[in-house]
């Protein structure tokens, strides 16, 4: 990992990269407990109008890719970019750690970049699917096929699983949307080799032992395992949802809350991606 030159600091920041409802900003909230500036979502284009511009799902893997706003981007990655949204914990600490939901497709491109150390944290579909119903997270599906379809997404990514090309010719269900997007988001990284290079977490793991998937992951990233840190292992995420309760286990609540329709639809459409290993506790 090379250090990126006009940054000028001897220490990686950290990013963590993720779908939306797996757990990206607990995990990144036990990473800055340990004394690091946590910067949140930086790319909500309603939040950081700099970007309000790009385009979705901006898709660059290789160093040299030509990136539109790399400037407007490394302005965001020197911290310069400073509301009340995205400077969440630890206000000027030397260090810093991103969070991301919304760039996984250029996570390989960041990691060429930038002086930043990545994690990648993956949670079951089915959970992730009964979490964006439950938080009313919506896709059109006519949006997610016309995902599919993209000629950046299908050929290099798409072409060898038939049953993905099968999704874009046909009407999609508000289930199979919100599954065919997690698909995406962590198909390609997976197809690109990102989880070979990063650390890979998994959200049931990290549930069930936080701490022990803490203390694997510190010296990855450069971080110390303090008091601190494993105290927030053990509290929830300010983002972990307004509609769960005392009780509400993260790992099992989709059982409760997924039809037995919308389980199969998920199912089918996350195998059809050739990620069923995701698909635990069935």
């Amino acid at each position: 990992m090379q250090d990126h030159q006009r940054t000028g600091k001897p220490t990686h920041d950290v990013v963590v990269f993720g779908f939306g409802r797996s757990g990206t900003t607990w995990l990144a909230q036990i990473i800055a407990a340990a004394g690091l500036e946590l910067i949140f979502e930086p790319l909500k284009p309603d939040q950081v109008p700099l970007c309000a511009g790009w385009k979705p799902l901006p898709l660059f893997y290789r160093a040299s890719d030509d990136f539109p706003w790399e400037e407007d981007f490394t302005r965001i990655m020197n911290g310069e970019i400073r509301n009340e949204w995205t400077i969440r914990q630890n206000p000027g600490a030397r260090r810093r750690v991103f969070k991301f939901i919304r760039a996984n497709l250029m996570a390989e491109w960041i990691l060429h970049r930038y002086p930043v150390r990545g994690v990648f944290i993956v949670r079951n579909p089915l959970a992730v699917v009964a979490s964006m119903i439950r938080e009313g997270w919506s896709l059109p599906p006519g949006w997610v096929r016309g995902l599919l379809k993209a000629p950046r997404f299908r050929d290099p990514f798409f072409q060898s699983l038939p049953g993905v090309l099968e999704l874009s010719e046909r009407e999609l269900s508000e289930t199979e949307a919100r599954a065919a997007f997690w698909g995406i988001h962590n198909l390609i990284p997976r197809s690109i080799g990102l989880w070979s290079s990063i650390p890979l977490v998994i959200y049931e793991e990290m549930c069930r032992n936080p701490e022990e998937t803490i203390r694997t992951l510190a010296p990855r990233l450069g971080i110390p395992v303090t008091d601190e840190v494993l105290d927030q292992c053990h509290r929830r995420s300010f983002m972990s949802g307004t509609r769960t309760g005392k009780g509400h286990d993260p790992t099992t609540a989709w059982r409760r809350e997924l039809s037995p329709e919308q389980v199969r639809e998920v199912v089918g459409v996350v195998e059809r991606f050739g990620l069923g290993e995701f698909l635990r506790d069935l």
